[in-house]
């Protein structure tokens, strides 16, 4: 799975529902300090490995509704 999906950075139709949840997103990102994101994943860079995990359906489920989330430990920036 991708931890940021192709959708919040491709293929964005101007004035959609896609659009105002991809800017909500990437506003997070950058109140936390990660304006860089979009950039490194903007078009086909979203399937780069560092955007990419491997979990279970159940863990994966309980990431998608936020239920469990990643906390850095190094920055790798």
């Amino acid at each position: 799975m991708h931890i940021f999906p192709q959708f919040t950075n491709m293929d964005i139709a101007r004035g959609s529902a896609q659009e105002s949840y991809a800017r909500s997103v990437w506003a997070v990102l950058a109140q936390f300090g990660y304006a860089f994101v979009p950039d490194e994943l903007n078009g086909l860079k979203v399937h780069r490995l560092e955007n990419v995990m491997t979990m279970d359906r159940t863990l994966h489920g309980f990431f998608n509704n936020m239920d469990i989330w990643l906390v850095a430990t190094v920055r790798w920036f």
